[in-house]
């Protein structure tokens, strides 16, 4: 609930107050939402919600004595507090939004599931280094390829497994690998 509560994402169709964009829109794509419930059930299940990786996030204060009052409120968890000294757009998500909203929609499934997020802190960038931070570390993403995730599955991930998806990518693999396969 902290997370969901502290937490926002600067988004391109939405108002930012930070932005100097004419308009004053962010800089990050609106959230593919289909995905929000696949994380969710990833870490609500099989002890993933000890393997979260970090969200990162922009925090919009000066350096000095305003990092120090916001960590001691981040701490209390006085997230109320920080608001109110800071404004509500304090902590930009710059990267890990679909990390982040997938873990909301598993609090908003089970309300016992309150799993300590990792969280990563970059203090007093501007805004157009925040969205310099989001380009990039998403710029150069690529998409996995087709054949490593089949691969992955096969030979590693549901190696012992006899499903149906299973069996055809042993005869896929059989195929592949073997020199004397036709």
């Amino acid at each position: 609930p902290a997370a969901r509560d502290l937490f926002f994402v600067s988004r391109y169709d939405m108002r930012d107050p930070a932005s100097n964009a004419v308009d004053q829109h962010g800089y990050q794509r609106p959230p593919t939402e289909k995905r929000f419930g696949e994380i969710a059930q990833y870490f609500a299940s099989n002890g993933h919600r000890y393997m979260i990786t970090p969200i990162i996030v922009a925090v919009r204060v000066a350096p000095g004595d305003q990092v120090e009052r916001f960590l001691r409120l981040f701490a209390a968890g006085d997230i109320a507090g920080i608001k109110r000294a800071f404004g509500t757009h304090v902590a930009s998500v710059v990267d890990g939004q679909h990390r982040l909203f997938g873990l909301i929609r598993a609090w908003e499934d089970d309300s016992e599931f309150l799993p300590q997020i990792p969280v990563v802190f970059y203090f007093g960038l501007s805004f157009i280094e925040e969205a310099e931070l989001f380009n990039t570390i998403n710029a150069t993403q690529r998409k996995l390829p087709k054949a490593l995730i089949e691969t992955t599955k096969g030979d590693i991930t549901e190696q012992g497994l006899s499903s149906y998806a299973q069996r055809i990518r042993r005869i896929t693999f059989a195929l592949c690998r073997d020199a004397d396969s036709v």
